[in-house]
């Protein structure tokens, strides 16, 4: 079908926090000074989430279009989840044994095909 994406998941692994890097520290001691205890969320969070959308926009880019965003890291299932947009919260799984995790992309995948 013209215009249907080709991908059907994108998998993300570690959440991608910035580099540590001069930069990146002046960058955390501006936050530091204008922001006080939300430096870090600033500095550090607020980047992360927008690479995760970047790299899931990779993948979504229209209503229509359906996929699997695998985000292996432990961490995003914790605290960094209601960082998350809600409708992405909404339809998170949580999984520990990668069987599983293969196992349900293989499941959307044969249906997305069908």
């Amino acid at each position: 079908d013209e215009g249907k994406s080709l991908l059907s998941s994108v998998i993300i692994v570690g959440l991608p926090y910035p580099r540590k890097t001069e930069l990146q520290e002046a960058l955390y001691k501006y936050f530091k000074d204008k922001f006080g205890e939300k430096a870090r969320e600033y500095s550090n969070g607020i980047p992360c989430l927008n690479a995760l959308a970047q790299s899931a926009g990779r993948l979504i880019r229209s209503e229509e279009d359906r996929g699997i965003i695998v985000v292996m890291d432990a961490r995003a299932a914790g605290r960094f989840k209601w960082k998350f947009p809600a409708d992405w919260r909404n339809c998170m799984e949580v999984y520990m044994n990668v069987d599983k995790i293969i196992g349900r992309i293989a499941d959307f995948t044969d249906r997305r095909w069908d």
